[in-house]
């Protein structure tokens, strides 16, 4: 069934009465989240205005205008993640049972951290986070995915010296992505015995770290990835034309994504998913067909992965 149609059946099947609720938490959150704004202006207006009329330099007016428009901004948005998470954990497993039945879903839930490091795709993350986390089997093959991020830790020293000659260092803690996206992995119902790595872009200095360059007859593809693999036979095995050809879809309809075979599943690393793209709009009714349909059509994009690599035709038995 396209999207549409699974959403139509969905909202006849109890999706829309818990829409209906979720749309009344909405309103009321909203109307509060107005209140909240209302009540800090009519607050701060006569204060500021003091402040000026007194005489007080225009200066601090400002600071204090400042530092309460941030503490709305934290609550307002505090209110809006609540109500925003509220919504994935009642709709999204109500549109699962009637569009993905078994799939299991986890809105605070991600990949774990071991598994992430196993894929051999990045470096160990010195911080790991991440959410909506899905699991289910789609015709013969296993997957789960979720959003994840990874994060290094690195630091800055600076050394400052005054006019008496006294000289004062500073070190400051910095965070930077090692990866932000998708994290998908399937069953491939082969056991491995190496790891074979393809990455998007061109071969670098540092290739080495990653295995053996692995050169594959077709132009296309090299242009697009560098293969990297402990085992070149193994890799040619797995690296066909026909899942050579399906990369190359793949890449059109996910966007640039770094994948890996290893143990007996292939992962998959796609940066530039969007890291909201199971948030709904709260500005919008949660009564909105498009809501549920815009969540449901990025499932489909992920879960297709399986048709896209064709991982349901069974090759190979798994020893």
């Amino acid at each position: 069934m396209t999207v549409h149609e699974c959403v139509a059946d969905a909202l006849q099947n109890g999706l829309g009465e818990t829409l209906s609720g979720l749309e009344h938490r909405r309103l009321q959150v909203m109307q509060g989240n107005r209140k909240i704004m209302l009540w800090l202006a009519g607050l701060t207006l006569p204060v500021i205005g003091w402040m000026l009329f007194s005489g007080l330099h225009w200066g601090l007016a400002l600071v204090v205008s400042f530092v309460v428009f941030i503490i709305a901004a934290l609550i307002v948005g505090n209110r809006k993640k609540k109500l925003a998470g509220l919504f994935k954990q009642e709709a999204i497993p109500e549109l699962l049972r009637t569009a993905l039945p078994g799939f299991w879903y986890a809105s605070s839930g991600y990949v774990d951290l071991d598994e992430f490091k196993n894929a051999s795709l990045f470096k160990s993350p010195d911080r790991y986070s991440g959410k909506d986390y899905f699991e289910g089997t789609h015709g013969k093959t296993r997957l789960h995915f979720s959003l994840v991020h990874a994060e290094e830790r690195y630091e800055t020293t600076t050394t400052e010296t005054d006019n008496d000659g006294h000289t004062t260092t500073r070190t400051e803690e910095h965070w930077r992505d090692i990866f932000k996206g998708l994290f998908f992995s399937a069953d491939f119902n082969k056991q491995f015995n190496g790891c074979t790595l393809v990455r998007a872009g061109k071969a670098g200095i540092l290739s080495g770290l990653f295995g053996n360059l692995v050169k594959l007859e077709d132009p296309r593809f090299s242009q697009q990835f560098k293969v990297y693999s402990s085992d070149q036979i193994e890799a040619r095995y797995l690296l066909t034309p026909r899942m050579m050809e399906r990369l190359l879809d793949l890449k059109d309809s996910l966007g640039s994504f770094e994948l890996s075979f290893v143990g007996s599943w292939v992962n998959i690393a796609a940066g530039g998913f969007p890291y909201n793209a199971f948030e709904p709009d709260v500005k919008h009714p949660f009564t909105d067909p498009a809501q549920v349909e815009r969540t449901l059509g990025w499932i489909f994009l992920v879960v297709g992965i399986v048709e896209e690599l064709d991982l349901n035709t069974r090759i190979w038995s798994k020893q």
